[in-house]
């Protein structure tokens, strides 16, 4: 037993001293690289709150850039709706717009129509129908000088008279 003894005394294997007492150690109760870290004054530890504190806030960066990602697709998934649904506003206005010029040239050509001495009313009508049949003929009709629209409606009265 002595032998064993004077071994502990050498190595302080185990924790035992010279008097056969377990001697406890600070680094019995960890292992050498979990040694735990001072105490502040305020009770908080230096390090850990800090690391937690800096992963939280570094989750919470990587989610905030990751619903970013998501808000960007949506900001621009709402972009391209609105341009959309204004490009068929346009369209609807200008072809409101368009219909509404149409019903005033259709006004404007009877009242020009009816200008050209000796025409009865039928031929006036006739007239009427045959340069609102077509947008074609209406803009032109509509885009001739006065002077000469007295001569196109004659024309017209031509052709649509039977031979």
């Amino acid at each position: 037993m002595d032998a064993v003894n004077n071994i502990c005394l050498q190595e302080n294997l185990g924790g035992f001293g010279v008097d056969n007492n377990y001697n406890v150690g600070f680094g019995d109760f960890f292992m050498p690289n979990e040694v735990p870290d001072q105490q502040s004054p305020n009770g908080d530890s230096d390090g850990s709150a800090r690391e937690t504190t800096t992963q939280n806030t570094s989750a919470k960066k990587r989610k905030a850039a990751a619903a970013g990602g998501m808000d960007d697709g949506l900001v621009d998934m709402l972009g391209k709706m609105h341009d959309a649904t204004n490009d068929r506003l346009q369209c609807l206005a200008s072809r409101i717009g368009y219909e509404f010029d149409l019903t005033k040239a259709r006004k404007e050509v009877f009242d020009l129509v009816e200008v050209v001495p000796g025409q009865s009313i039928r031929q006036q009508f006739a007239v009427c129908g045959f340069i609102l049949h077509k947008v074609e003929c209406l803009d032109f009709f509509m885009g001739l000088h006065e002077t000469v629209k007295e001569e196109y409606v004659l024309m017209v009265l031509e052709q649509l008279s039977p031979k």
